[in-house]
């Protein structure tokens, strides 16, 4: 006889055991090749580098730098936010490997990094748009230039 308990809605459902497991297979070879294709990805890698994406400030500084570099103090002021809150973000953005810097004499530059960042970025504002073309975010233009010309 199997023991049986109520579960929070009222409905009754078999007891199990603790740490029992209830594994039913039906497609061995799918489960094999889902296996396959999984093992060998560094999945937490990937999720960081959503995470890094997921605030809305560090998507916006991504998105300047894909299109040109710029100093902490221009970011900020683009933004509209205190320079040391863009730091903060630029920090993120550089433990994920996704901005490069360069030093000027006093002032640093930031730009974005590889083109794949671009084209993950241009395609996450065209889903979210529905827009064919958010341009080529993938080349970031020298310091200094905008594609304004001012």
């Amino acid at each position: 006889m199997l023991a049986t308990m109520r579960n929070p809605r009222g409905t009754r459902r078999p007891d199990r055991p603790a740490g029992a497991e209830v594994r039913r297979t039906i497609h061995l070879s799918d489960v094999r090749r889902a296996r396959q294709l999984i093992g060998g990805v560094d999945h937490e890698a990937i999720a960081d580098f959503f995470a890094g994406l997921a605030d809305p400030t560090r998507l916006r500084i991504l998105h300047v730098l894909l299109q040109q570099e710029m100093c902490t103090s221009d970011l900020a002021t683009t933004l509209g936010i205190a320079e040391p809150l863009v730091s903060q973000h630029l920090r993120v953005l550089r433990s994920l490997d996704l901005v490069d810097s360069r030093r000027a004499g006093r002032l640093v530059y930031y730009s974005a990094r590889g083109r794949e960042v671009g084209r993950v970025v241009g395609l996450a504002l065209r889903l979210h748009t529905g827009e064919g073309g958010a341009g080529d975010l993938g080349r970031p233009m020298a310091a200094g230039r905008s594609s304004r010309g001012a």
